[in-house]
């Protein structure tokens, strides 16, 4: 009767051990199915934080469900040492509460790791969108007027390349990195985000780089000096060559005695003379180079005509010479009229 007694004990407490294990497996279960729906990463930072929230949720929930599983299998434990009869039953029901009790807690831990990721790569995403935002803002706020003095462009260059280094405060400057990092939860949806927002970056960086270009060609433009060039011999005033300075004929060679000689041609070459070195001296021809920077970044010259005066002196002399021309052919006629009557 006591071993009888004994066994009919062991066979109660397998009963009632089988009972609580029973109601365990199946709340364990739904709990399971729970945490195997939830799935959701979000597609935002203020839903990704919600569903954190959510997980918190049913964590604190399972935990009474799992301390209680974890006892029942130390109760299971206890009556192996006790030398129950139908330990081959007991055992592996313990390693069956164990497992999914350290199932729910792995997959949990996996699922906080997975919103973590996902809430910083919308904080990302959202820097990302802001840094560019601020960008643009801050480009339209150059004003113009101000980048055209050496201290304006300087000033604006330096307030670009501050803004530019400020980029590293998101991934997405390096998209491979950030590909890599976030491959795990990267879906469609994100990805498609994700691909906005690096194409608004790579406008954004492209207008930065047109705009550091052209005032740098702005600031360059005001730290080079105007600078006179000296003239081209071919574009300065052409003298008249000694030959053909004092035109000459053959008749003016065989002028007779008695004919009234032309008025003095000296006096002429002299006046011509000190007016051209004070055409020389005043009226040089003026070059000046002027560099101006422009959208496509080229530069042209200016070059200055002549001045009045050496406009004027030119035009005297060409008066001068024309009325010296007139004496000669009138020289020419009355000599070969004189010939004519001697051979009469």
């Amino acid at each position: 009767w006591r071993r009888h007694h004994l066994k009919l004990e062991q066979c109660l407490q397998l009963r009632h051990f089988e009972h609580d294990f029973r109601e365990l497996k199946l709340t364990l279960d739904s709990l399971m199915d729970a945490q195997a729906s939830f799935t959701n990463i979000g597609d935002s930072v203020s839903r990704v934080e919600q569903l954190l929230k959510e997980l918190k949720q049913q964590e604190e929930k399972g935990q009474g469900i799992l301390e209680k599983a974890q006892l029942h299998a130390l109760h299971g434990d206890q009556l192996i040492q006790n030398n129950h009869y139908a330990v081959d039953s007991i055992r592996p029901k313990c390693i069956e509460l164990r497992r999914i009790c350290d199932d729910f807690t792995n997959e949990t831990k996996k699922k906080y790791d997975i919103l973590g990721k996902s809430l910083e790569l919308h904080q990302q995403l959202d820097k990302a969108n802001q840094w560019c935002e601020d960008g643009i803002y801050l480009l339209a706020s150059q004003a113009v007027d101000k980048c055209q003095s050496q201290d304006g462009a300087e000033s604006a260059l330096r307030d670009i390349e501050k803004f530019i280094g400020s980029s590293k405060v998101h991934l997405l400057s390096n998209p491979t990195d950030f590909y890599h990092k976030y491959e795990v939860i990267l879906t469609a949806e994100i990805k498609a985000s994700s691909q906005k927002v690096l194409q608004k970056l790579a406008d954004v960086q492209e207008m930065f780089e047109k705009r550091q270009a052209s005032l740098k060609k702005l600031a360059a433009k005001q730290t080079r000096p105007v600078q006179p060039v000296a003239p081209h011999p071919e574009s300065s005033p052409k003298r008249s060559s000694p030959k053909t300075a004092r035109p000459t004929s053959l008749a003016t060679t065989r002028r007779a005695p008695d004919i009234p000689a032309p008025p003095p041609k000296s006096l002429s070459e002299a006046d011509l003379s000190r007016k051209r070195n004070n055409k020389k001296a005043k009226g040089g021809i003026k070059i000046e180079v002027m560099h101006e920077a422009s959208q496509g970044g080229t530069s042209r010259s200016l070059v200055m005509s002549e001045s009045e005066e050496n406009l004027c002196t030119r035009k005297r002399y060409q008066e001068i010479k024309l009325h010296n021309n007139t004496l000669s052919e009138q020289e020419t006629t009355i000599l070969q009229r004189k010939q004519f009557v001697s051979m009469q």
